[in-house]
Order: structure tokens, then C-alpha cells, then sequence
């Protein structure tokens, strides 16, 4: 049976900038191994796609990025 898993990653770019990203992915039975990687490429896609939640908005968020925190939990569906 595949599973929600819920994200939320959160860091800080050039100049300081603050940023969180969160979203669901669905993963397939046995697939949790992969699951950070799916969560690096969607986080990775929505701060270079204007997406993210900047703490400071505006200024743009540019790289590197440096990642803070990484929270995944499975919820119900």
C-alpha cells in the first residue's frame, strides 16, 4: 500500500535569506529509501522556481542553499 509522506525543509541561501518549503509525496510500498531523494529534487525545484516561503520576500533566494532542517511524517490518507 503507498504512503503519504508529508515534508517540511527549511534553510538559508546567499545574503541570509530564509526559506521553508513543504509539500506530499507519495511513496509505493518499500519506496521510504527513496523518499529524501524525491524530497530534495521537489525542494530543490520550488526554491529555483520561486515557490518556496522566503522570510524575506522579495529578495531574491539565491544559491548555495544550505539546508537546516528536514522533517518527514506519513499521514494517514
Amino acid at each position: 500500500m503507498s504512503r503519504n509522506i508529508h515534508y517540511t525543509v527549511a534553510g538559508n541561501a546567499r545574503d541570509n535569506q530564509t526559506w521553508e518549503v513543504s509539500g506530499t509525496i507519495l511513496i509505493p510500498p518499500g519506496g521510504f529509501r527513496d523518499a529524501v531523494d524525491q524530497v530534495m529534487r521537489a525542494t530543490f525545484i520550488s526554491l529555483t522556481h520561486g515557490k518556496a516561503i522566503y522570510g524575506k520576500p522579495g529578495l531574491h533566494c539565491m544559491g548555495p542553499y544550505h539546508f537546516t532542517k528536514l522533517v518527514m511524517e506519513e499521514k494517514e490518507t
